[in-house]
């Protein structure tokens, strides 16, 4: 519920009350200023019907007001429908860019409430910033990892009607070590990209901000940039971006020179959505250059002022081009190492850029061209995942 003062004193709220055990608030105290807004939550308790009772149902809700007595209102319930457990656990991608949620079974399906394209950070939650801060630098992963889990069970429970009651949560590479430690499930990436994913070692995943490699034996590893972020795939993204959209005001300069001076590698707090909206950028080619321009844009004007909006036509030509020259410097360093140390000649690359029909193409020649034998593949996490649990269960 969404209370709103339109009073020219300041209201404080007490306590809400009802006269029926199904029903409750946990509101209150709350002061609003005049004209501000709140909400509050009023939780349906079906579970405490009598037995015989059932809908329609009525009651009253009394908002208490400190120095104005009671406001009173009328609470009506046209029916219930009772909550449907998950059969196994909640399966979990946490991004970035988004967190995607799905359902294990013989024919799986993602959540209503995700869908393929996933849930921003604010939809379970978080904040842009304790997200960035957790993915990108590290801190307070695990906590923010919890509250991610419960959020993305409230998600559930309210729009899926559905309940969940375990994870099985990929796990990405900005998890810290100690992740499992929290009595959580885990299925790591690497051995998703494996199998079920039948990317088989040695393989590349290429992220937006990072590169791991995933040897034919041994733990996948990060590849250190020499500059830094500033050598990342996001740089590109960033400058092309910038080039578009027009740079406009001090905050706009400000950005570069923090990017310069390699800030981002950081993960300062104050560029954490541009990370994360670059990222967004890749994922969402897969819907089409101008879908995902145009929801970069959105993001973009929240944060910095824009001088112009954006030709989609000439941001894709540029972007397609940092693209393939980033992806030749990757593949150039695959066949040194395939050249140099004896490695296999056989190699995988995984990005999500490969999903996408506008890239595809240009990106996989550049790929197959480079002097070893490769395959190309997007991501699919949660696919994946409910794949994995379709092979614990025939076990």
């Amino acid at each position: 519920m969404t209370l709103t003062n339109d009073d020219q004193e300041p209201l404080l709220l007490q306590r809400i009350e009802t006269n029926v055990p199904w029903a409750e608030s946990e509101a209150g105290p709350l002061r609003l200023a005049p004209g501000e807004s709140a909400s509050v939550a009023l939780h349906l308790r079906p579970e405490r019907l009598a037995q015989g009772v059932i809908p329609p149902l009525d009651g009253r809700l009394a908002f208490i007001l400190d120095g104005r007595g009671e406001q009173s209102f009328p609470l009506h319930v046209e029916t219930v429908r009772r909550l449907e457990n998950l059969d196994g656990p909640l399966l979990v991608d946490p991004g970035p860019p988004r967190v995607v949620l799905a359902r294990p079974g013989p024919r799986p399906a993602f959540l209503r409430c995700s869908g393929d394209q996933g849930l921003e950070p604010h939809e379970l939650g978080l904040t842009p910033e304790s997200y960035g801060s957790a993915v990108y630098a590290g801190r307070g992963a695990v906590s923010l990892l919890l509250r991610l889990l419960d959020g993305a069970r409230a998600q559930v429970r309210k729009r899926d009607e559905l309940g969940a009651g375990s994870f099985l949560v990929v796990r990405q590479p900005w998890f810290p070590v100690n992740a499992g430690s929290a009595g959580l499930s885990l299925c790591d990436w690497a051995s998703l990209a494996a199998n079920p994913g039948g990317m088989a070692p040695p393989f590349v995943r290429v992220d937006c901000w990072t590169v791991h490699v995933c040897p034919e034996s041994g733990a996948s590893r990060p590849v250190t940039f020499p500059r830094g972020v500033a050598d990342a795939l996001g740089a590109r993204v960033l400058r092309c971006a910038a080039r578009h959209f027009g740079m406009s005001g001090e905050r706009s300069r400000e950005l570069l020179r923090y990017f310069e001076r390699e800030m981002l590698a950081a993960a300062d707090p104050s560029f954490l959505w541009l990370m994360t909206a670059c990222e967004a950028l890749l994922t969402d080619y897969r819907w089409g250059p101008a879908y995902a321009w145009g929801r970069l844009l959105a993001v973009w004007r929240e944060h910095l002022p824009v001088r112009r909006g954006t030709d989609v036509e000439a941001a894709h030509h540029d972007l397609s081009e940092a693209m393939v020259e980033y992806f030749a410097a990757v593949c150039r360093s695959i066949a040194w190492r395939v050249g140099r140390t004896g490695e296999p000649r056989h190699w995988g690359v995984l990005s999500s850029l490969f999903g996408s029909e506008a890239l595809s193409a240009a990106l996989e020649t550049v790929v197959r061209s480079a002097g070893f034998e490769a395959r190309c593949a997007a991501p699919r996490w949660a696919d994946w995942l409910r794949g994995s649990c379709a092979r614990i269960d025939e076990t």
